[in-house]
């Protein structure tokens, strides 16, 4: 205990911040449920979603691979986010994530 308090019983090293427990569980939660309503999405979906707003490629890196055109994509994209809300509004309001 003496190398963690100098002479006046103050910290010699404060010790790090853990953050609030309740807001970590939190996000474990959401990460879980964000994590069993992507794979709910139809996988064409799920894979654009993933590769725009998860790795940060650009539409027309997305559509080249798979051969789809850039309203094709925006669609997929905005019917893939549509469903991850609404999935996770569910999930998050059960605080449950039950079967999907």
């Amino acid at each position: 205990m003496d190398e963690l308090f100098d002479a006046r019983g103050r910290w010699i090293h404060s010790p790090q911040d853990r953050g609030n427990p309740d807001k970590a569980l939190r996000n474990r939660q959401f990460i879980k449920f964000f994590e069993l309503c992507l794979q709910r999405l139809k996988p064409a979906h799920a894979q654009v979603f993933s590769l725009k707003d998860i790795v940060g490629q650009s539409t027309d890196e997305i559509c080249n691979e798979p051969g789809i055109t850039a309203t094709n994509c925006s669609v997929m994209l905005y019917r893939a986010r549509m469903g991850l809300r609404r999935c996770l509004e569910v999930r998050m309001a059960d605080d449950n994530p039950g079967e999907l």
